[in-house]
């Protein structure tokens, strides 16, 4: 078996990142790794949502799925280490437009709307 190739903070293809941004909604946006560039680099591509379930009209809990590409643009992302303050631990994230998309924790995630 070929050992996944990570770079100097452990992301790998296939690993995922999600990243929570908004005003008066709270959006989120989900990147797969395709490729690692190296030490730090990556290339990532937007994946889908699932809705998982509705907690009201305008809000529901989304699983990203790996996989399901949004589009064909590809960005290449410098990851970067972010250390929790609670317990010490560390996760990776990338630098997008609008946000700081984490390394997911296979967690749900929230998003709502606003009509």
């Amino acid at each position: 078996m070929k050992k996944a190739i990570k770079n100097e903070y452990g992301v790998k293809v296939g690993d995922i990142f999600a990243c929570s941004w908004g005003y008066d909604q709270t959006n989120v946006d989900c990147y797969q790794v395709v490729k690692v560039n190296g030490r730090s680099m990556v290339t990532v591509r937007e994946i889908a949502l699932e809705l998982i379930y509705a907690t009201n009209s305008m809000a529901g809990s989304y699983m990203p799925v790996k996989g399901d590409f949004v589009g064909s643009e590809l960005l290449r992302k410098k990851t970067q280490l972010y250390e929790t303050l609670a317990d010490g631990s560390h996760t990776a994230f990338i630098k997008m437009a609008h946000s700081y998309a984490y390394q997911w924790d296979h967690k749900l995630l929230y998003q709502s709307s606003y009509h």
